[in-house]
């Protein structure tokens, strides 16, 4: 799962720093309006987290998150977002 997981982090990686850019390059306004709290986690893990959820077996991604991925990305992250909300 760890092997898959990497693999699929690094295209996807790859692909948002390609095309972040040209994307930004299209956003419209530069307003300095609060957007609420920064995310834990990059948009190219959030990406990869949702990839590997739809080819697993799990129905509902809180649980995905906090049993699957949660043990595999606490061994390697020591500040790994967790939800604690039941």
């Amino acid at each position: 799962m760890l092997e898959r997981l990497i693999g699929t982090f690094c295209e996807v990686d790859d692909f948002c720093k390609a095309f972040v850019p040209q994307w930004a390059a299209y956003l419209i306004g530069t307003g300095n309006a609060p957007h609420g709290p920064e995310p834990g986690l990059a948009a190219s893990e959030i990406i990869a987290i949702l990839l590997m959820l739809h080819s697993s077996r799990c129905k509902y991604l809180k649980s995905f998150y906090q049993v699957v991925m949660g043990d595999v990305l606490r061994q390697y992250s020591r500040t790994c977002p967790v939800t604690n909300v039941s």
